[in-house]
């Protein structure tokens, strides 16, 4: 399997590659999971100055993946689609 997450620092510019082109960039926890933590080394490296978020294959990201959302999971409760939610979101502003 490819590294879905790409990070390369250039000049204290961190550019941070979603590299599922064939699924156009589409979310999947694993996507997310690595995301956030290129977001968290970011933060905590002192040479990174800006950081660029881009998609590979020319497109950005279509979303969700929703094949791997629905992937053999049982209907969720309000309740628990939103502490989902709050788990798969860590990074505050």
């Amino acid at each position: 399997m490819t590294n879905m997450v790409l990070e390369n620092l250039d000049q204290g510019l961190l550019t941070i590659t979603m590299n599922r082109p064939d699924r156009r960039n589409a979310l999947n926890p694993e996507m997310t999971q690595g995301l956030v933590a290129a977001a968290r080394r970011a933060t905590d490296d002192p040479q990174v100055r800006a950081v660029l978020l881009k998609g590979a294959g020319g497109t950005f990201c279509v979303g969700g993946d929703v094949k791997s959302m629905a992937a053999g999971r049982a209907p969720m409760t309000f309740d628990a689609k939103t502490a989902n939610l709050r788990r798969g979101t860590p990074v505050r502003i």
